[in-house]
């Protein structure tokens, strides 16, 4: 008697084509759970003295997950820690298996203890040092990535034609 293996379930086969991943995806999840992918909510809310809490998870993501989460802001190691941990939670414990996108502030670099502070975009775009700005850009991504991040909020790509205006530091100016 011959045993036959189950077939993967399609959104989760890496070997099979994006679009019909997310199609599959898509058609599985309630409105419910895709509403949840559209929010937010901050890691740190989810320990008690640095670490992961099952219970705060449960009483927050029941089975539906959510989409995006602000990374810890903690020392590297237990921030990596608690990333992780809600990361298996949310992959293991909802109904869909689906992990957040680990958001962070990377405006002059990853906003983190013990990452590199380098000047804001404005002061960067004044240098015309392009090869410069790749660079620390690259720095940057580097440290967010090391502790989790999956996206980060970096300088954009607005006219500052207005200096009373509260981001023009996040700008390369015109």
């Amino acid at each position: 008697m011959t045993v036959k293996k189950a077939k993967p379930v399609l959104y989760l086969d890496s070997r099979e084509p994006v679009e019909a991943r997310v199609k599959d995806l898509l058609g599985r999840m309630t409105l419910e759970e895709k509403f949840r992918q559209m929010g937010y909510a901050d890691c740190a809310q989810f320990a008690e003295k640095g670490k992961f809490t099952t219970k705060l998870a449960k009483d927050f993501f029941k089975d539906l997950g959510v989409g995006g989460l602000q990374d810890p802001r903690m020392d590297p190691k237990p921030g990596t820690n608690l990333v992780n941990a809600i990361q298996k939670f949310l992959t293991k414990n909802t109904r869909l298996g689906i992990p957040a996108l680990i958001i962070s502030e990377c405006l002059h670099g990853h906003l983190s203890k013990g990452a590199t502070i380098f000047p804001q975009a404005i002061g960067l775009a004044s240098s015309g040092n392009t090869n410069l700005i790749k660079q620390i850009a690259a720095t940057a991504a580097r440290e967010a990535r090391a502790v989790g991040v999956s996206q980060g909020l970096s300088p954009d790509l607005d006219l500052a034609r207005d200096p009373r205006w509260g981001r023009v530091e996040e700008t390369y100016g015109e």
